[in-house]
């Protein structure tokens, strides 16, 4: 299975399963006012984030060895915070956005994925 595919089902089944204004409420808040824990906040997005790096680059770099770089994780919090605003635009702000999340998915990753095949092998920095 491609990495495109890959991708595009993981961020669709993360919209169907955030799709809840309690449940973004609820996540935004508690950031806000500390009252989340900053520990597991971190440790859930760097495991998640990492795979999706890791990911990218075995698709992008196989021969590429080490640890990640800044900037291949921070190009996987890019791919993920175009998601996250999604909702952010949507129960926050009250701006429409496209409701057909298939669509909107599909556009993100092909976005995402032909802009970094267009410069691939870029040294991290």
């Amino acid at each position: 299975i491609s990495l495109r595919e890959r991708l595009g089902n993981y961020y669709f089944s993360y919209l169907q399963t955030m799709e809840d204004p309690n449940w973004i409420g609820i996540t935004i808040f508690a950031t806000v006012t500390g009252r989340c824990s900053p520990p597991q906040m971190r440790a859930w997005g760097d495991k998640m984030i990492r795979v999706v790096a890791e990911e990218l680059r075995a698709h992008f770099s196989p021969n590429k060895k080490g640890r990640l770089g800044q900037l291949e994780i921070e190009m996987a919090w890019h791919l993920h915070s175009t998601f996250t605003h999604y909702f952010i635009r949507k129960y926050l702000y009250r701006i429409p956005v496209i409701g057909n999340h298939e669509t909107f998915v599909a556009a993100v990753v092909d976005n995402f994925l032909d802009g970094c095949g267009a410069r691939p092998n870029q040294k991290d920095r």
